[in-house]
């Protein structure tokens, strides 16, 4: 009797492995999803796919990569349009990216999120950005570090040496943050630059207001927001050699804390102070001409040149942005959470940020660095 309940439980395991072979065999997996708009603003959606082909006899398993295009007059109509183009089921359980290009965003991403949050065959993990450019020129990309688009998107994102936005940087995060304070938000902006082959680069952001995209942030407004906005930033600050004009020296950012605080004298001041205190270490990386940071002047020297660096774009990018009453730097939902009483609209455009900064370089204290 043991016997006969032994085989038919190993027989019942053999057909469930057969069954779900069969299954993946028969499903298709979305890699990335990227949203365009037609000439008359419509919806447009790519799909980067994969198959997986797994062979029992040889136990081995390869992959197919296809571009699908679904078309409608709703985002939904869309993804119906992509399903009945598949061969088989589309899974976007392991999308890694959502993008939607720069058109899209700026007529509303309102317009398109609805299915990617609700439908249960969606997850809400995926990183989430702003494309400038040609998505099927996107699509069409050569990359050679990765087979992929979707996967080295996922890689590039997660990258610890690359200056973006870290928040939002998820599906799920956005759809918190969207409905928050102002209701404006810094997201990532992908562009395409061509060097010695084109590349992809995530430098720059997308200023999105009510969900749509309005303003943009350059490379360098990226750098100087996230320091002063996000903790656990990355990337590199350069300032001029404190001893030799014309050279630089260039410092890594390895840590920085940032305290945040708004007050409010009352209606006869009428002036709010948005207070931000960072708290920056740097390691030095590199320098043009040698320079001696064991000397405690120069030191102090590169440290304030850091500082002043720091201070001087954080202030002309936050005037930039109030001249526009679009506030990135959250100071109404500051404001409204600890005087609700007294919130109204011109919070942003009555503010003056004020600034502190303090700046560490750990190591390299008795190292003389030298670059040719």
């Amino acid at each position: 009797m043991n016997k006969v309940i032994i085989v038919c439980v190993g027989l019942i395991v053999c057909l469930m492995g057969c069954k779900s072979y069969q299954d993946i065999n028969r499903t298709v997996f979305t890699v990335v999803t990227i949203v365009d708009l037609d000439e008359d603003n419509k919806p447009i959606v790519y799909m980067e796919t994969f198959r997986s082909l797994y062979s029992q006899e040889n136990a081995s398993e390869k992959g197919e990569r296809s571009i699908l295009t679904g078309r409608g007059d709703t985002i939904a109509e869309a993804v119906l349009d992509l399903n009945q183009m598949a061969s088989f089921k589309i899974m976007p359980s392991h999308n890694k990216a959502l993008i939607f290009t720069e058109k899209a965003a700026r007529y509303g991403l309102d317009n398109y999120l609805d299915i990617f949050i609700r439908d249960q065959d969606y997850l809400l993990r995926p990183f989430i950005m702003i494309y400038e450019g040609d998505p099927k020129a996107l699509l069409e990309l050569e990359v050679t570090q990765e087979e992929f688009m979707g996967l080295y998107i996922e890689q590039i994102v997660q990258n610890e040496f690359n200056t973006s936005i870290t928040y939002p940087k998820r599906l799920y995060e956005y759809a918190s943050l969207r409905t928050m304070g102002d209701k404006t938000d810094v997201m990532i902006l992908m562009t395409v630059e061509e060097r010695e082959y084109p590349q992809i680069f995530i430098a720059q952001g997308a200023v999105v207001k009510e969900d749509k995209m309005v303003d943009k942030l350059t490379m360098e407004e990226v750098r100087i927001f996230t320091i002063i906005m996000e903790e656990h930033t990355s990337g590199y600050i350069t300032i001029p050699h404190p001893e030799l004009q014309g050279k630089y020296i260039s410092l890594l950012m390895m840590k920085n804390k940032i305290k945040t605080d708004i007050q409010y004298g009352g209606k006869q001041e009428d002036v709010i102070k948005f207070k931000k205190k960072v708290t920056l270490r740097l390691s030095f990386e590199g320098t043009q001409k040698e320079i001696d940071l064991s000397d405690e002047k120069v030191r102090k020297q590169v440290e304030e040149g850091v500082k002043k660096k720091i201070i001087k774009e954080s202030e002309a990018l936050y005037q930039k942005f109030r001249n526009k009453d679009i506030d990135i730097f959250g100071v109404k939902k500051n404001f409204q959470n600890k005087y609700p009483q007294e919130y109204d609209g011109s919070v942003f455009k009555n503010s003056q940020l004020e600034l502190e900064v303090d700046v560490y370089i750990e190591g390299s204290s008795n190292t003389v660095n030298f670059n040719h």
